[in-house]
């Protein structure tokens, strides 16, 4: 039988879990990476892969403040 307290605390989780779930969406949704909040259906064209090499930059942009490209911009 479930103690008092965790009859308590599992709605909350369920409440918590569903508010992020939802905020996720919505902001993959403004963000364009998927086609609706509704569904997680993948916009097409969209390249939602971070290559190694993208991450070590971006960690290095965080640390420093300053992103620096291998590649020109032009």
């Amino acid at each position: 039988m479930l103690k008092f307290p965790t009859v308590v605390i599992v709605p909350y989780f369920g409440v918590m879990f569903s508010t992020f779930e939802f905020c996720k969406r919505i902001c993959l949704y403004q963000n364009g990476y998927i086609m609706s909040p509704l569904s997680y259906k993948l916009t097409p064209g969209v390249d939602q892969s971070l290559k190694p090499q993208e991450l070590r930059e971006l960690k290095k942009f965080f640390k420093t403040g300053q992103l620096k490209s291998k590649k020109p911009t032009l």
